[in-house]
């Protein structure tokens, strides 16, 4: 509670000896500071790469996340999508977190693994009222993105990465 007992610095006693004039506290570092990256597999129905109904989410889908600085390439974490389609990377309401993203750090999400009957869309995502397509090539891989910004051009945007996909026709000839 960073308190301690009363202690008279002039004892020199034969138990402690000189030891009464040396108080100290232990501090401990404040926990790292971290960010998060969240977004939502969509089923975009009409292949315009706008999610047409928060309910479009599809489950079950594997995302990969990865640290553009490291020229590796290898993944820092993976997350599955749940029901509704959400996926975050970072800490999660509870501050619990499965990775703590570096706030000066820019990361890339890449869909992993599909559910069998989907494609990633085609949609460009242009003008969307919701969340919109963010993989540029329609190949389920983000640009890289800094979480942390929070700039006048699109507020928070850069930390919800989103991603469109399609259900496959199948040829009937």
């Amino acid at each position: 509670d960073g308190s301690s007992s009363c202690y008279d610095p002039e004892d020199d006693d034969s138990v402690d000896g000189d030891d009464d004039s040396h108080v100290d506290f232990g501090i401990t570092p404040a926990p790292p500071a971290c960010e998060d990256l969240s977004g939502t597999v969509f089923v975009d129905v009409d292949g315009d790469g706008c999610q047409a109904d928060a309910g479009d989410g599809l489950a079950g889908v594997s995302l990969e996340l990865f640290d553009c600085a490291d020229p590796s390439g290898t993944p820092v974490a993976s997350a599955t999508t749940a029901a509704d389609g959400s996926y975050t990377f970072g800490p999660d309401e509870d501050g619990d977190a499965q990775i703590c993203l570096d706030p000066a750090g820019t990361y890339s999400v890449s869909v992993s693994g599909l559910p069998a009957g989907y494609e990633f869309t085609a949609g460009a995502g242009a003008d969307c009222a919701g969340d919109a397509d963010d993989s540029p090539a329609n190949d389920g891989t983000s640009d890289c993105y800094d979480p942390e910004d929070d700039d006048e051009d699109d507020g928070d945007d850069d930390s919800h990465v989103d991603f469109g996909v399609e259900p496959v026709c199948e040829d009937l000839s």
